[in-house]
């Protein structure tokens, strides 16, 4: 195994523990949002106030409303958990007409970790890109490659790992300046291999017998030794 394959698979264990904290229910489809444990909603009835609710959704995805009880909107959109609230409340109230807002959000946020100035949890601000989360990290360090590893999860719910450019190439944006971001994305920013060869030499060389460096790759620059 090279030292690529090495440092995806790291990566990728990385990612896998990241991801393992978090709620099943916190996936998002596509450029839409998905209801999440720890977002605050409010329910309004039209021609029913008295059945309007301020809620906070539990960590199984649930909430608990008058009449119907325990419902699961962990995981859904709006405008889904709206139709399934409005198909359970049919039975019981004559002309049911809900309208669900999302209040405050709680999963906002996405991790950056990897060859940064700050690696670590980065909150997500409305349409944040790639690179927004970057620079809120502190920007990338000089050792960094020139890709970038986001891992994200999946409708599915596995993660998966998708590669993509940091630097800009004949005067057009990079794939970080446009690719925008969704809660709970992990973005790893891997090492150059000129980095990785470097720090091999430092760890393995420069540090392990200075002396015995100087017998064949030492030069004499005006009367002085110096190492490479």
């Amino acid at each position: 195994m090279n030292c690529s394959q090495l440092l995806t698979l790291r990566s990728c264990l990385f990612a896998s523990l990241l991801l393992a904290v978090i709620t099943a229910d916190g996936a998002w489809a596509q450029g839409t949002y998905v209801l999440n444990p720890g977002d605050a909603v409010e329910l309004k009835f039209f021609y029913n106030p008295e059945l309007n609710e301020n809620v906070q959704i539990r960590p199984d995805g649930r909430i608990s409303l008058p009449l119907v009880g325990e419902v699961c909107i962990g995981g859904k959109t709006p405008a889904q958990a709206t139709e399934e609230l409005q198909t359970l409340y049919k039975p019981i109230v004559k002309n049911p007409s809900i309208i669900l807002q999302v209040r405050s959000f709680a999963g906002q946020r996405v991790y950056v970790g990897g060859e940064v100035s700050r690696p670590g949890v980065v909150a997500l601000i409305n349409q944040s890109t790639v690179l927004d989360a970057l620079l809120e990290a502190g920007g990338l360090k000089h050792t960094s490659s020139d890709s970038l590893l986001l891992i994200r999860k999946g409708a599915d719910g596995k993660p998966f790992v998708q590669r993509i450019s940091s630097r800009n190439h004949d005067n057009i944006p990079s794939e970080a300046s446009r690719m925008l971001l969704q809660p709970f994305d992990v973005l790893l920013a891997p090492e150059s291999k000129i980095a990785r060869v470097d720090r091999w030499v430092d760890q393995f060389l420069r540090q392990t017998n200075p002396a015995s460096l100087s017998a064949g790759f030492s030069y004499l620059l005006g009367g002085t030794v110096a190492l490479p």
